[in-house]
C-alpha cells in the first residue's frame, strides 16, 4: 500500500497544481481504502479482497506509523491540486484522531523532526481552513502552543489568538482566529466569511452550530480551492451526538449558481452536478440566503467564475450617440463632417451645425463595433 500511495503521490505532482477529474477520484479511492484498512483493525494485520486480489494490509497502528507523515507532507505540498491537498488534510486529522498511544509514547511520533516540518508548514497555510487548524491543535499539546506559536506567527496579537484556541471549543475559537487573520490580509485574503441568515439542501434545513459563543452563521468563499464550505448542526431529530457536520461544495461539483434579490435578501443558489449526501440528509440544490447589503454576486463570480452564472446575459443592443456636425458647402458640393475635425480653414466657408444621431452597436462583451 506504501508503494501505491508513491505512485499515486508522483502521478499528482505530474499533473501539477490544476484541475484532472481522473487523478482527483483516484485520490479519494485510494484515501477510502487506507480508511478502510485504518478503521478494520486496531491491532495486527488483515486481509482484503480487492480488486480480484488477495491483498495483505496492516492495520490502525502500522496505518499510522506508515502514512501519518507521508500524508501530511501530500496535505501540504504546493505542487499538488488543492482538493486533493483537502482531501489528504480531512485523512490526516482522522489517522490524528485515532493515534495509538504507544506510537506517541515509545516513538514519539508527534514530537519528531518529520512532524515539526509538517506543522511549521501547515502554520503557513492557516488561511486555507479549518482544517488545517484542527490538525495542528491534533499535533500540538495546549501546553506546547504557546512556545510553538510564537516561531510560527510573526505577530504577538495572532500568536496569543492562536495560544487562546481552547479545544472544547475548537470550531468557535477557531472560527474567531480565522476572521481575524484574513481579516487582515485585506485584498489578497483567499477566504472571503459572510455571514448567512438561513441554508438549505433541497428541502433540509440546515442549521448555524449549536455553540452560545458562536454569533454568526458563517459561509467561507474560499478562492484559492473555488469553493463554499461551511459548518453546521443538523436539527435535532437527524443530529448524531449534537456533532457539527461540515460542507464543501467545489466549482467542478456546481453545474449552474444564481443570485438573486428577495426583499431584503439575497438568495444564492447552487445547483448540482450530483446529489450531495450530509449527515442524514441529502440534496442536489443548495440554497443560502444573505442580508442584502452583502456582496454576495462578487464573491460567488470570484470563487465560480461568470460562465456558470445562470443570471449573467450578455448584452446585445444599439445606443445612441449624438454628435454635432458641420455641413461645409462651396460651389460644387457639400460634405458632411463632425465638428472635432473640422479645421480652421473650413470653419471660414459657409457651414452649418446640425446635430446627428448615429446608432453604436455593443456586442455581449461591452466591445462596440
Amino acid at each position: 500500500m506504501v508503494q501505491w500511495f508513491e505512485k499515486c503521490r508522483q502521478l499528482w505532482i505530474q499533473c501539477g497544481p490544476q484541475w484532472d477529474e481522473t487523478l482527483f477520484s483516484l485520490s479519494e479511492e485510494f484515501f477510502d481504502a487506507l480508511m478502510v484498512v485504518h478503521e478494520s483493525c486496531k491491532e495486527g494485520y488483515i486481509y482484503l479482497f480487492y480488486r480480484h486480489k488477495h491483498v495483505f494490509f496492516a492495520g490502525t497502528y502500522k496505518v499510522t506509523e506508515s502514512f501519518l507523515y507521508p500524508v501530511g507532507q501530500l496535505a501540504v505540498d504546493p505542487r499538488i491540486y488543492i482538493l486533493i491537498q483537502r482531501e489528504a488534510i480531512r485523512k490526516f486529522n482522522l489517522i490524528l484522531d485515532k493515534i495509538p498511544v504507544e506510537l506517541k509514547k515509545k516513538k514519539k511520533i508527534l514530537t519528531s523532526q518529520e512532524a515539526s516540518d509538517i506543522m511549521i508548514k501547515m502554520a503557513g497555510q492557516i488561511l486555507d481552513g479549518g482544517a488545517v487548524m484542527e490538525a495542528l491543535c491534533r499535533m500540538a499539546a495546549p501546553d506546547q502552543r504557546k512556545e510553538l506559536a510564537d516561531k510560527w506567527f510573526t505577530m504577538k496579537h495572532v500568536a496569543t489568538a492562536f495560544t487562546n484556541i481552547c479545544d472544547s471549543e475548537f470550531e468557535t475559537d477557531c472560527r474567531k482566529f480565522l476572521n481575524l487573520v484574513n481579516g487582515m490580509q485585506g485584498d489578497r485574503r483567499r477566504v472571503c466569511s459572510y455571514p448567512c441568515l438561513e441554508v438549505h439542501l433541497d428541502k433540509n434545513e440546515l442549521l448555524m452550530p449549536a455553540d452560545e459563543k458562536l454569533e454568526e452563521f458563517w459561509i467561507d468563499f474560499n478562492l484559492g480551492s473555488h469553493s463554499i464550505s461551511f459548518y453546521f448542526s443538523l436539527p435535532d431529530e437527524e443530529a448524531q451526538d449534537g456533532q457539527w457536520e461540515t460542507i464543501c461544495i467545489s466549482e467542478h461539483e456546481v453545474h449552474s449558481y444564481t443570485v438573486t434579490e428577495e426583499g431584503t435578501m439575497k438568495v444564492l443558489q447552487l445547483k448540482l452536478t450530483e446529489v450531495v449526501v450530509v449527515g442524514a440528509v441529502e440534496g442536489s440544490s443548495l440554497t443560502i440566503h444573505f442580508s442584502s447589503s452583502l456582496d454576495i454576486l462578487q464573491a460567488a463570480r470570484r470563487v465560480y467564475g461568470h460562465r456558470k452564472d445562470k443570471g449573467f446575459v450578455g448584452k446585445t443592443g444599439t445606443s445612441v450617440v449624438k454628435t454635432t456636425v458641420k455641413i461645409i458647402m462651396d460651389e460644387n458640393n457639400s460634405q458632411v463632417v463632425p465638428e472635432s475635425q473640422v479645421s480652421l480653414g473650413d470653419s471660414e466657408k459657409n457651414t452649418a451645425s446640425l446635430p446627428f444621431t448615429s446608432p453604436v452597436c455593443t456586442c455581449p462583451d461591452g466591445d462596440p463595433r
